[in-house]
C-alpha cells in the first residue's frame, strides 16, 4: 500500500466519485490506462476536471 496514492484514492470515494472505468458513468476509460487516482495504475497523479464538476 503507498498512502500517497491510496488515501487521495479512498478520500474521492468518500466524496462520492466512482471509479473511471465504472461501467455506466458518463466518462469511462479503459482500466489502468490513466494516471487518475481513481484508475487502478501505479501512476496515479491526477484528477480530471469533471470529477471537480461532479462535486459542485
Amino acid at each position: 500500500m503507498k498512502p500517497s496514492v491510496e488515501i487521495p484514492h479512498e478520500i474521492m470515494h468518500a466524496l462520492g466519485l466512482q471509479h473511471t472505468f465504472k461501467k455506466g458513468e458518463k466518462h469511462i476509460f479503459e482500466v489502468g490506462k490513466t494516471d487518475n487516482y481513481l484508475d487502478y495504475n501505479n501512476n496515479k497523479i491526477n484528477t480530471f476536471t469533471w470529477q471537480w464538476q461532479l462535486l459542485h
